[in-house]
């Protein structure tokens, strides 16, 4: 079978394959792969095989299926996975964990590698991994070099699987210049390799680097991935990025991805952040099928452009076809409502209704946009009623009805409210004070 564009020839292979796309797509290490149940690895398969899993910490991060013949064929290949799976000698996936469960800490568990090393021992591309997932959540760049230089004495540095996790601690730790050179060393290079280098560079919003390494992929017979897609198509989201992301959409619409919704959601999202929304509206109602995902990137990208009637419109009609708007839904269209001036307190007003109802009334984040989208139309009240609403509060939520009084004139009710901020515990932030010295309230 074939696994994210890898060939799959064997159960071990297999795990490998799975690890390795963990790795790249959430960061799972495979600790957690090994505790998870067989029809849990087989699904995550499936996702990746479907292009439902994603490049961590974007909004692009969940889809979902839909239709019960979906929902069929996913059960039916989890099962064959299972069944293929039967025989497999899971003695691999826990001698790594066997071997470092007595070490509390990064230092103790690389005295370990060291050790071993030292001995003569062989050591696998698991315990590695193991070692470097704990530098990657600690983003430990010290014990991440101890490790590097374990894995080039012992001739580790070509193992794909492991060259990707170094490359990956290292971004994490903002060594990008590190990652590469990793990643240049490796004589052979997967689709895995090339996919988290260019989105290494896109996270460090380096755009010509990672368009370097996309075509070298390309120049050197690599297939581009889904998840390479989602990787390019994010560094090529800025106001220098239009040029190369039509190119980019020139080559998805040849390679197959026409109606991948993640990598056009992700065609939409560049479109609008590099300054071109009529392009982005043109992706988006090409689009045969859409998720949440997809109707919240274009409400945000019309409210970044100023559009704030069509982001409107588009809101009530996301519902109107079945879609049920979600946090991030209200803080765009609302961000929206924000940015217009004509008929404002109207709309502000709509969303709210449509908030209460479907029960964000009670979500922080929704109800700091309210106070503060309330006050930029130039209802205070309506904003102080959101405020004193509130459940929970945090400095943004003062900060947001600080402003709002200051604003609308009430500058000794909202200097009032500075000092009762901290009585309460709050520690006012750089915005509290600006938003007070903004209007001469020193």
């Amino acid at each position: 079978m074939w696994l994210a564009g890898m060939a799959v020839n064997s159960t071990s292979q297999l795990f490998k394959s799975l690890l390795v796309t963990s790795e790249l797509i959430d960061g799972q290490n495979r600790g957690r792969l090994a505790s998870s149940s067989l029809y849990d690895i087989c699904t995550r398969i499936h996702r990746i095989s479907l292009g439902t899993s994603f490049w961590p910490g974007e909004q692009l991060q969940h889809s979902s299926f839909s239709g019960s013949a979906k929902h069929e064929k996913h059960r039916n290949l989890s099962l064959v996975c299972v069944s293929n799976m039967r025989e497999f000698d899971q003695t691999a996936l826990v001698s790594a964990g066997k071997y470092l469960q007595n070490a509390s800490t990064i230092s103790e568990a690389i005295s370990l590698v060291k050790k071993h090393l030292h001995q003569g021992s062989t050591i696998d591309s698991y315990m590695y991994v193991d070692v470097l997932q704990r530098c990657f959540k600690h983003k430990d760049l010290t014990s991440v070099k101890q490790v590097h230089d374990c894995i080039l004495k012992s001739g580790m540095d070509q193992n794909p699987y492991v060259a990707n996790k170094l490359m990956r601690v290292y971004i994490r730790c903002g060594k990008v210049q590190d990652a590469r050179h990793v990643f240049d060393k490796l004589v052979k290079k997967n689709v895995f390799n090339w996919t988290t280098m260019i989105g290494g560079y896109a996270e460090h919003g380096r755009p010509a680097d990672a368009i370097e390494v996309y075509n070298q992929m390309r120049q050197e017979g690599g297939r581009p991935n889904e998840v390479t897609y989602l990787s390019i198509l994010k560094a090529c989201a800025c106001p220098v990025g239009l040029k190369w992301g039509k190119e980019i959409h020139a080559h998805i619409s040849h390679g197959g991805f026409r109606s991948d919704v993640p990598v056009q959601t992700a065609l939409v999202n560049m479109y609008a952040k590099s300054g071109s929304i009529k392009d982005a509206r043109l992706v988006f109602d090409e689009m045969a099928e859409r998720n949440v995902i997809t109707w919240n990137v274009m409400i945000g990208g019309l409210a970044q452009h100023g559009f704030g009637q069509e982001a409107f419109s588009l809101f009530l009609q996301m519902q109107e076809e079945g879609f049920v708007p979600d946090s991030t839904t209200y803080l765009s269209i609302l961000t929206a409502t924000a940015c217009s001036s004509a008929g404002a307190l109207g709309w502000v007003k709509e969303v709210h209704r449509h908030a209460v109802k479907a029960g964000f009334d009670s979500d922080m984040r929704v109800c700091n946009a309210l106070v503060h989208v309330y006050s930029k139309s130039g209802s205070v009240d309506d904003a102080r009623l959101v405020f004193e609403g509130m459940l929970d509060r945090d400095v943004i939520s003062w900060s947001a009805m600080i402003g709002g009084l200051a604003q609308n004139g009430c500058g000794h009710e909202a200097f009032s409210l500075f000092l009762k901020m901290q009585r309460e515990g709050v520690i006012p932030n750089v915005t509290t004070y600006c938003v007070m010295y903004s209007r001469g309230m020193q």
